[in-house]
This record gives structure tokens, sequence and C-alpha cells, in this order.
């Protein structure tokens, strides 16, 4: 029970702010159902996830043997059933008269998500005991559950308003429980690399989550389909940000990609080389690190996040681009090639490199916005 106290205020705190948020509250009774149906919910994807561990001799808390076996674990097993028993939680609501705007997903998955997140939190703190790396974990747990379940819970409002299913909400879904796996394997790792290495992952989830909400809220109250009156206003910021990316009248200028990607990869070099030098100016040794000292490791990280918004902003303005297209496949294709030699190195390098690539590819699209 005492366990239960450190979950327990924050995660009733973002329900109330959740629910506060939307414009035509829902009835109190049936978003404490969700949440109590997550709470059920977790105690369930738990006990499969017990059984398959047993029977694969993978422990979930404390995850050993192969690194690369504990990745298809979570991968394969705990992300799937944890994100299926969020939906199955939030499914009554959302089949119930009271889901009766597109923003009730964002309210419904919440809640479900939230009271998943609580067992999963007391199951955190028991398991590791009340210290500091425990309480850590549990703060990083809850928002990220949060966040992948207002991923898929805006495509269920989705499909309310347009009364049409669609490919929205398998997409969603499927890219939270890849997202998911990501984050449970570099959250459960012992090593405080790992954990440290989810805060990217953490803000991206956060970015689409905040927009993904504001969308829903800019489409009004009704759910009535998406034509005539109830378009939505070409401003939203998803629909801005989805102009910018997609080709224009003219042809994709494939000389300023590649120029883009040698820009980027050129950034990283300088980032790279300032980082090792001011490393050494403030006395750092970087051959020191290892899986607690990882301030080196982080010093050097920053520097080379900080090339990618560089990397985008010089590549708009040197050609002259309207559009964000062009350095966001750059971007990408500077991402691709370090992963891949980090492909040499040892797997918990590139997962952690897996983690950190969405951030830079939106610090480099954020570049490229702002020169444009």
């Amino acid at each position: 029970m005492l366990a239960a106290l450190p979950a327990l205020v924050p995660a009733l705190l973002a329900l109330f702010l959740v629910w506060r948020i939307d414009r035509t509250r829902e009835p109190v009774w049936l978003v404490g159902l969700t949440f109590a149906f997550g709470v059920v919910a977790a105690l369930g994807a738990t006990s499969i996830e017990g059984a398959v561990g047993r029977f694969t001799e993978v422990t979930p808390g404390a995850p050993t043997g192969s690194v690369t076996v504990t990745f298809i674990f979570f991968m394969g097993i705990s992300a799937p059933v944890r994100e299926a028993f969020k939906v199955a939680a939030c499914w009554p609501a959302f089949r119930s008269r009271h889901f009766d705007e597109p923003y009730d997903g964002v309210v419904y998955a919440s809640s479900a998500a939230l009271g998943f997140s609580l067992v999963d939190v007391v199951a955190i703190l028991r398991h590791d005991g009340v210290n500091l790396h425990a309480y850590l974990r549990a703060l990083l747990s809850m928002p990220a559950s949060l966040f992948f379940a207002c991923v898929w819970g805006y495509a269920l409002g989705r499909v309310r308003q347009s009364k049409r299913p669609g490919i929205a909400f398998p997409a969603s879904w499927l890219a939270s429980t890849i997202a998911h796996g990501f984050y449970l394997f570099l959250l459960r790792a012992r090593a405080t690399s790992g954990i440290l290495a989810t805060l990217p992952l953490l803000a991206v989830m956060g970015v689409i989550a905040f927009f993904a909400m504001r969308d829903l809220r800019l489409r009004g109250t009704s759910l009535a389909p998406e034509s005539g009156s109830g378009r939505v206003s070409s401003g939203t910021s998803l629909e801005m940000a989805r102009r910018a990316l997609v080709r224009d009248q003219t042809p994709i200028r494939w000389r300023w990609i590649a120029t883009g990607m040698l820009t980027t990869l050129g950034t990283m070099l300088v980032a790279f080389v300032g980082s090792v030098m001011l490393g050494n100016w403030m006395g750092i040794d970087f051959s020191l690190v290892n899986e607690t000292n990882v301030s080196p490791a982080l010093l050097v990280i920053g520097g080379l996040l900080t090339a990618f918004p560089v990397g985008g902003f010089l590549t708009v303005r040197a050609a002259q681009l309207r559009t964000m297209l062009e350095p966001a496949i750059a971007a990408a294709l500077a991402i691709f090639f370090v992963l891949a030699l980090l492909g040499f190195s040892s797997p918990v390098t590139l997962f952690i490199g897996l983690a950190i690539a969405p951030f830079a590819w939106i610090l480099a699209c954020g570049g490229a916005w702002v020169a444009r």
C-alpha cells in the first residue's frame, strides 16, 4: 500500500487534468471506471508477461542474458500485450453513447493508460525497492504510458468522427507498440545510460501527443464526418506541417538532398570534435565513460544533436527551398548512415541510437522550418 502512494497521487492528478481540459467533460463515473479497467488490464498483462517470461527464462523486471533476446521479448511480447490490454480497457467507453466528440478518444485512452501505469509503477517500486534508480524509472514510466495511449486514442477519435474505420487506428497502434517496445527495453535496463536514452524518445512522444490533442480540439466538438462544414481549417498545426513535408509543383531536388546529408554529417563531425574539446577543457576524462559515468557520453550526444537543426537550417537557406521535404529526407539518410555505423558496435549502442533517431530527425525538421 505504501508503494502505491507515490504512483496514485500523480496518476489521479494527471487524470484530473486530462478530464478538465475537455470542453464538454465526460461523466466522472465513466472516466473513473475506465481508470479502474486500466488497473485490471495491467494485472492481466503483468500475469501474461510473467508467464511468458518464466517459460522463456526472461525476467521482465530485470532482464538478464542476451541483449537480443531481451529486446525481442519487450518488442514482441510486452509492448503488444500492454497496448492491446489498454485498448480493451477503454473499449466500453468507446462504444458508449457518452463518446460524443473526437477529443474523448484521448480522454478515455489516457484514463485506461493511467490506471495501467499505476500498477506498473507499484511493480517497479516493489521489485527494485525505494531508491533513486527505482524512482527515476517509475517517474519516466507514467508519462510514457500516457503518451503512447494518446497516439492511438487520437486515432480512435478520428475514427468516430469520420465514421470510417480506415487504417488510422491500426497504424497508430502499431507505431505506439514499436515505440513502447524500444522504451521498455531502455527503461528496464540496469544501466543509467539506457534510462537516460529514454528521454529523447519520451520528448518525441510528448510532441506527437500534444499536437494530436490540439488537432482534435481544433476539429470541434461534433462527431459528424469530415465533410462540408465539418472540414478542418487548413490552418491547423498538423495540416501546416503535412503541407511543408509534401512535394509541391516543383520536382524533388535530389542534388540538395545529397548536399543536405553531407552538410548534416559534416556538422555532426564538427559538433563531435567541439564536444570533445569542450570536455577536455572542462576536465572530463572520456576514457572513464561506463555504465554509471555517463556525463562524457551525454556531452557528446548533446553536441551531435545540435548538428541536425543546423544542418536542416543551412540546407533550406542555401537552396532557397519552400518545403521541408528535401532537408527531412537528407536528415533521414544521415541518420541511417550513422545507425549503419553503430551496427558494427555493440547492440546496446545501436538501440540507444535508434531511440535518439526520431528526436534528431524532428530537430532537423525544426531547423528547416525556421529557415523557411
